[in-house]
């Protein structure tokens, strides 16, 4: 499974070397809550993420993991109980406080003890809470939309901070 998880990560790492041309580079880890409402089926979810990626010259990109479990109504079904994995990119145009961006990325839906990934697209907006709208391919071939609310909390990080010995 560890090569599915793979290309997301060697992307972000790319893209790395790209931001150390700015000066002003802030990596950060952002730990959230995600809140939806699945308008098909009527179904809110709740969930957990993690980001881990670089802020520079307005714009940020970030690796997002997260989950979504639905609540308040119950179901039985495996197409709205799923993790993600997404590469997402935003921008604060001229100097706003509201950023705006999107993601790609892949949905693992929980199918007969195998994780089984499909496409996500998600458009995001805000800064510390951000209005969410993504589009998630379900197993059964469908595309779910749904609309949310995310609540961040980056966290700088500095690479030097840390001492390995030395």
């Amino acid at each position: 499974m560890l090569h599915r998880w793979g290309l997301p990560w060697r992307i972000l790492l790319l893209l790395l070397p790209l931001s150390a041309q700015s000066s002003d580079v802030i990596y950060y880890i952002s730990p959230g809550i995600r809140i939806n409402f699945n308008f098909q089926h009527g179904i809110q979810s709740i969930g957990g993420k993690v980001s881990f990626g670089f802020y520079a010259d307005q714009s940020f990109v970030n690796l997002t993991v997260a989950a979504q479990e639905p609540f308040l109504k119950k179901t039985h079904s495996r197409e709205h109980r799923f993790v993600f994995m997404e590469l997402q990119y935003g921008n604060f145009y001229a100097g706003a406080p509201v950023a705006f961006g999107g993601g790609v990325g892949l949905s693992f839906f929980k199918k007969i003890n195998s994780l089984k990934p499909l496409p996500r697209v998600s458009f995001f907006a805000g800064s510390l809470a951000f209005f969410t709208y993504d589009f998630v391919m379900t197993p059964s071939g469908k595309v779910d939309e749904t609309m949310g609310v995310e609540l961040a909390l980056p966290i700088p990080v500095r690479p030097n901070q840390f001492s390995w010995g030395n």
